[in-house]
């Protein structure tokens, strides 16, 4: 493809996704809402006689959920997993300290937290005065 074509094909998705997205903003707003959903844009494909669209997206939105789920369910997991073994049922509770406290000494000092930092201002703030 040439370039020209390259950078009409970019600006002809641009204006299509702008007007489907105006044209479910106003769907939005009709029934109240300022955000839009997934049902407006399908809507606003329909209306702008995109119909054979439709079909397809949500067969697109579906699929992409169920990887987002498939994710979201995956990390929790983990998550217990990885809670559970520092509860001591995968650990023991001398090798978590062990950790910690090799954690500590790493060499790196360690930073103040925000608290202290604003503590340490109004100190001097208060001396300042």
């Amino acid at each position: 493809m040439q370039r020209e074509a390259k950078d009409a094909f970019v600006k002809s998705c641009t204006v299509f996704i702008s007007y489907i997205s105006t044209q479910a903003a106003s769907l939005a707003r009709k029934n109240g809402r300022k955000t839009i959903t997934a049902a407006d844009v399908y809507e606003a494909l329909s209306n702008s006689q995109f119909d054979t669209f439709v079909h397809s997206c949500k067969e697109d939105a579906e699929a992409f959920n169920n990887r987002e789920r498939e994710k979201r369910s995956a990390q929790t997991k983990n998550l217990r997993e990885k809670k559970k073994a520092a509860s001591g049922k995968g650990a023991s509770r001398n090798s978590i300290t062990s950790m910690n406290e090799a954690d500590e000494d790493d060499g790196e000092p360690e930073a103040e937290t925000k608290r202290a930092r604003v503590e340490n201002e109004t100190v001097e703030e208060e001396k300042n005065v």
